[in-house]
């Protein structure tokens, strides 16, 4: 299946990527080189890597995300993105006005995946769902969470919220509105995460207004 646009730049990437193969460089070169899938992994799954310099690799995502189009240029953008804040053997050879062409790139794809038009809205994510059950908060961390946090007055706004969050605790009763419009009025909200794989956490920081959704899913405090 061809994936790329018949254009110049599709001509310049495989003169790169040819040229690559004639040199037959590995990871374990005297020189620093780095990993490239030909036709891109998050296009189509392959083993078909050749080795390039640092400013080589960037040169041939900025011309993937001009010779492909629709979900896979998104793709490229993001990708393009994350190959700029990478290593710094990467970031040498990008210049401000590269960079600002490259975020202005990937907010653009950003804004098109906002709430129901970003493929994983309100699907569940059991494997998230483990982890956050054995994740284990170290004492370090907390140490660093509590400096970060000390001095930090929450707006009037934010204290009213939290404030009826933690108003009668045992007696909450919780507005949630499912992703498909179902609304249900309940006292234990633990008890409903539990029977629909949610986080509970997740679920009262909507409620707080810290998140607008969590897939799908909103909530808020009832005022008795």
């Amino acid at each position: 299946m061809n994936y790329f646009i018949q254009n110049k730049y599709t001509k310049w990437y495989f003169v790169l990527v040819n040229k690559a193969k004639e040199r037959n460089w590995s990871k374990n070169s005297e020189f620093y080189v780095e990993n490239h899938h030909i036709i891109p992994k998050s296009i189509e799954k392959n083993n078909d890597v050749v080795c390039l310099l640092a400013r080589e690799h960037f040169i041939v995502h900025r011309l993937l995300v001009k010779m492909t189009e629709g979900k896979n240029r998104s793709k490229m953008i993001y990708a393009l993105w994350r190959l700029t804040n990478g290593t710094k053997e990467q970031r040498e050879h990008i210049t401000s006005r590269v960079y600002q062409i490259i975020k202005e790139q990937y907010k653009e794809v950003c804004r098109k995946r906002i709430g129901e038009l970003n493929p994983a809205f309100g699907k569940p994510r059991p494997d998230l769902i483990e982890y956050n059950k054995t994740r284990v908060i170290s004492n370090e961390h907390r140490e660093k969470l509590r400096i970060a946090s000390t001095g930090k007055i929450p707006n009037l706004e934010t204290r009213n919220k939290m404030s009826i969050l933690h108003q009668g605790q045992g007696a909450k009763l919780w507005k949630v509105i499912e992703p498909n419009g179902n609304t249900n009025i309940i006292r234990n909200l633990s008890k409903y995460c539990k029977e629909h794989n949610l986080d509970t956490n997740n679920l009262r920081q909507v409620a707080t207004g810290r998140y607008v959704q969590y897939r799908g899913y909103k909530s808020e405090m009832v005022v008795q």
